[in-house]
């Protein structure tokens, strides 16, 4: 398992071991003068050039991974704020698209309701229940082949009267 993770780890373990010794180096010399440490001192601690230091600490920049947890809002530590509610869905629907749908599904509910009864009953069993047309015509008691044809005749009449006109 742990050769899987590695395998999809963009830095080189020797990359990460160097690192390892930076923060450590860091760590130790922070201590010892009790302030921090500035990059000669590490270089020296480490016994390699400022130039390789500088190398190893731009190789370390160019694999940080950030996370969302750690941009949470600390103005508000109380808030449960994630910036990941700041990222837009791009399938979600506009205030205008979420409107025309709402007005939509209540145009058609206005029309189904002017159908006969039979044939609301039909669709109802249909799409909200559904059952096939062979169980809907034993409810109605109606042939299979004259439920699909009331069914055909309410939908050709719900887009009739759907149409802009």
């Amino acid at each position: 398992m742990l050769d899987e993770l590695r395998s999809h780890d963009w830095l080189p373990r020797s990359v990460k071991t160097k690192i390892g010794q930076i923060k450590k180096a860091h760590h130790e010399l922070e201590k010892e003068l009790g302030r921090m440490p500035r990059e000669e001192e590490i270089a020296e601690k480490l016994a390699i050039t400022l130039d390789e230091y500088f190398r190893i600490v731009q190789s370390a920049s160019n694999a940080v991974v950030f996370s969302f947890e750690d941009y949470r809002d600390k103005r508000h530590e109380e808030s449960d704020m994630d910036v990941t509610e700041c990222i837009p869905d791009r399938d979600m629907k506009t205030p205008l698209e979420f409107l025309e749908e709402n007005s939509l599904k209540e145009a058609l509910a206005r029309v189904i309701e002017g159908l006969p009864e039979k044939e609301k009953l039909i669709l109802s069993l249909y799409y909200w229940e559904e059952l096939t047309m062979k169980e809907i015509g034993k409810v109605v008691r109606l042939t299979e082949g004259r439920v699909c044809q009331l069914h055909n005749q309410a939908l050709l009449r719900l887009k009739a009267r759907m149409e802009p006109a």
